[in-house]
């Protein structure tokens, strides 16, 4: 067993500053969030209850180091307050922190290590039941390399595009702009200030959250960033509209890593997404003077902000078991206090409130406008696809829910479902479901969403599982909704949906025919000039006013193609009215002599084409009606709507590849609710299901037969 000693702290380091720092530099090229005057701010201002130093080796040359503190019984965790977000821990291979649970006082089962980096620190192996891996956060970092231009050509198409945007609206409202760097001490005292008078000014002022001069999180940052300009690591780098600051970072410099701290932007100045600007501009400024570093977030990236990085990489909670026996009494012990503490009230932390809705109709404003904001991605996530679901194909017995987790008034995170009877919760979505997800706060935790899912064991005491899906296997959702289940109490298993085959936009129609084979360029030239010498035409319809002819040219493929009919006949017919309200429709209809022979529904929505309903005429197979509607639509897509992104949605039909050349796959997790009989034994089926097919095909585990079916879209 290694040789761990313990040190109660008193507010700093003390006399073991000099120590810490100098393995920072050994480990970590003294990464900036873990200098000890960083260290020391954190103890000062946030540490509640005795907070532990833990030495591994000699006071004066220690292998590693981190501060401890005492959870719950049988639980420790590393001092972790919301002001820093990798953990303060000096470990190199965490596996070694592994022999510190045998020196902790009391009886000790685990050992929670938050918030670890995987750039810096080596995770220990997921294989073993006595660790436990918890993705936390998707951060991002931009490797500063050659030139800001080089980096921005590789960027986004759409990134770029908004950016123009937004600095011709300011130049068009005649706005002066003024970008500054302040570095020295006293410059930065008063920019530190001024930060806090404008993060206050928004909804976290509201909320109680914000910075202020006479708050403890206001006197921290505005040491941290006297300490840090006063070693000449500090920076603040300011945005100005004309005589008004708009936004406003809080920035460290390291020897190999610069850290972006904090960020604030006017949310009266919203429109001119002055934080993005502000980006752009220390972007342009840090490529010049920081080369060969790497700039680190340190935040919940969200789609957009993924668009900056050039890597990601996940945060991740690591959990120190004694023992795999101790892992599953530790569980059942969580999973008792959730259940037992949860009956008080439905304001399940101090701030938290959840609300339960039974109809988008009953959203408030500002909960539709956090749901639409979600259309960007796909309208299968916003509030009118959901509430078109449970108008046209929900039976009586299948009850929609929308649980919404509020932070003191701000909406947290959403979660959709209905009910299968009593016991049985799952995604609100079936078979017409090409992509689910929660919508939740960029920033929202595991912790939070494990509210919503713990509301429902409370509300409804038989329940005994939950499953959600078709979900993003790369998004930082799936992993979180993973641990939030495992917060919950639940027992959470992935599980595979189906494949989905898309391509992203790499040039226009043209550059889209050069990268398919010579064979399909071939194909497709000959079926279109035969269909246009037999008089065929094609139309794509976008209109409301479209709609009615539009679909009836649908319907009369749809009845003479190898199509089953469908299951709930006013779906289609409303999906089509509604997208087209929103200006989402794209209905191609190929026609022969006047007779529709090929009909396609496809969206383009945020950028994306989505090819949701394909259909030809069998008696006219021959005529490849189908495939030239296909070219047509996509050449409209890439040329007209100038998407980045077209997507197959369902499935691994062969003609799928043949069309678009990446794949992805779409999963989803079922979890099992222990605290009832029923979900204790299909949780031990579960486990005995996965752990048989391993040994016997030697392969991880697959879909479980509780999995909901789907249907390709074609």
């Amino acid at each position: 067993m290694s040789d761990w000693r313990l040190i109660p702290m008193q507010g700093s380091l003390g006399s073991y500053t000099e120590t810490w720092d100098e393995l920072n530099r050994k480990l970590f090229h003294s990464h900036p969030m873990l200098s000890a005057f960083f260290v020391n701010g954190l103890l000062q201002h946030f540490s509640s209850g005795e907070v532990f130093l833990c030495i591994e080796g000699s006071d004066t040359s220690p292998t590693a180091m981190c501060l401890v503190q005492h959870q719950r019984l049988g639980v420790w965790a590393t001092f972790m307050p919301s002001q820093t977000q990798i953990g303060p821990s000096l470990i190199r291979h965490l596996e070694q922190a592994r022999s510190l649970i045998g020196h902790l006082p009391g009886l000790v089962g685990e050992l929670d290590l938050l918030c670890q980096d995987p750039a810096f620190v080596g995770l220990p192996s997921a294989g073993s039941r006595r660790t436990r891996l918890l993705p936390h956060a998707k951060t991002i970092s931009i490797e500063l390399q050659g030139s800001f231009e080089s980096y921005w050509q590789s960027r986004p198409h759409k990134l770029a595009t908004n950016m123009r945007r937004y600095e011709r609206r300011i130049d068009s409202d005649g706005l002066r702009t003024r970008f500054q760097c302040l570095t020295e001490p006293g410059l930065i005292d008063d920019a530190v200030a001024r930060y806090a008078a404008l993060e206050s000014s928004g909804w976290k002022g509201a909320a109680g959250t914000a910075l202020t001069p006479d708050n403890h999180q206001g006197r921290f940052y505005a040491q941290a960033m006297r300490n840090f300009g006063q070693h000449g690591t500090g920076m603040v780098f300011e945005l100005w509209l004309d005589e008004t600051l708009v936004a406003s970072r809080l920035v460290s410099v390291g020897p190999t890593s610069v850290v972006f701290l904090k960020t604030t932007y006017s949310e009266a100045f919203a429109r001119y997404a002055p934080g993005r600007i502000l980006l752009m501009k220390v972007l342009e400024q840090l490529f010049q003077t920081q080369q060969g570093k790497a700039l680190e977030f340190y935040t919940n990236a969200d789609h957009d902000l993924l668009g900056w990085a050039t890597h990601s990489r996940d945060i991740t909670h690591v959990s120190l078991f004694r023992s795999a026996g101790t892992a599953t009494l530790l569980d059942a012990l969580r999973h008792l206090r959730l259940k037992l503490g949860g009956k008080r009230s439905r304001k399940l932390s101090p701030n938290h409130i959840v609300q339960c809705l039974n109809s988008t109709h009953e959203f408030p404003e500002d909960l539709r406008s956090f749901m639409r904001a979600a259309e960007s991605d796909t309208p299968q996530l916003g509030p009118g696809w959901f509430q078109l679901l449970m108008d046209t194909t929900l039976t009586p017995d299948q009850k929609p829910r929308f649980l919404v987790l509020r932070l003191r008034g701000h909406v947290r995170a959403v979660l959709p479902v209905r009910l299968e009877g009593p016991r049985h919760v799952v995604a609100l979505g079936n078979f017409y479901t090409a992509l689910y997800a929660p919508r939740l706060a960029a920033d929202c935790s595991a912790a939070e969403l494990a509210l919503l899912l713990r509301h429902l064991s409370l509300s409804h005491p038989g329940f005994n599982r939950i499953q959600l899906a078709p979900l993003d296997r790369e998004s930082t959702s799936f992993d979180l909704i993973g641990e939030a289940m495992r917060l919950a109490g639940m027992r959470p298993f992935p599980y595979f949906s189906f494949g989905n085959w898309f391509e992203a936009k790499q040039g226009d129609w043209q550059a889209y025919l050069d990268r398919r084979s010579a064979n399909f360029r071939s194909n497709l030239k000959r079926a279109s000039k035969r269909f246009d010498q037999l008089g065929g035409q094609i139309e794509i319809l976008t209109d409301e006013s479209d709609v009615p002819r539009g679909l009836q040219a649908y319907e009369t493929v749809y009845t003479k193609s190898w199509k089953r009919p469908e299951p709930f006949p006013r779906f289609i017919p409303e999906l089509l009215q509604h997208c087209a309200k929103e200006g989402w429709l794209r209905l191609g209809v190929a026609t022969l002599n006047g007779a529709p022979v090929a009909a396609q529904i496809w969206f383009v929505c945020g950028k994306r084409a989505e090819i949701y309903k394909v259909a030809y005429d069998e008696s006219f197979k021959d005529l490849a009606a189908g495939t030239v509607l296909t070219g047509a639509l996509m050449q409209h897509a890439l040329t007209v709507d100038q998407v980045h992104e077209v997507d197959y949605l369902i499935g691994d039909d062969d003609y799928k590849k043949r069309w678009l050349s990446q794949r992805r796959e779409r999963w989803g997790w079922i979890a099992y609710n222990p605290g009832t009989l029923r979900g204790m034994l299909l949780w031990q089926k579960e486990r005995l299901s996965r752990w048989m097919k391993t040994w016997l095909h030697g392969h991880g585990p697959q879909a479980p037969t509780q999995a909901t079916p789907h249907s390709d879209t074609e």
